[in-house]
């Protein structure tokens, strides 16, 4: 279940950073490309929120250090798809988090 609420999420963060239009260029208007500012934040929480539910693949009995590495790719996968900007936006504000 977490492995599909994943890559449903790469797919909404992929569509909401790239749903800003370019204009034509005679219009003479420069879209924002990326996300704004509120988003970048539900962003970074999904980092801060979103790690400690990987717990729940390397406790119990039917631990899978494969599928931990799966999922953990998948999450990974979610960032891959932010623009540089709005990359560096998000992790900079969950650098404290990740030392912890």
């Amino acid at each position: 279940l977490l492995k599909t609420m994943i890559l449903g999420v790469k797919t909404v963060v992929w569509s909401v950073s790239n749903s800003r239009m370019q204009p034509h260029p005679l219009a003479g208007v420069q879209a924002m490309k990326g996300m704004s500012e509120e988003e970048c934040l539900l962003v970074a929480r999904l980092v801060k929120n979103g790690l400690p539910c990987f717990v729940i693949y390397g406790t119990g009995p039917d631990a899978s250090p494969g599928e931990e590495k799966e999922v953990l790719d998948y999450f990974a996968g979610v960032f891959t798809v932010l623009d540089l900007r709005n990359f560096k936006q998000v992790f900079e504000l969950q650098m404290p988090t990740l030392y912890e």
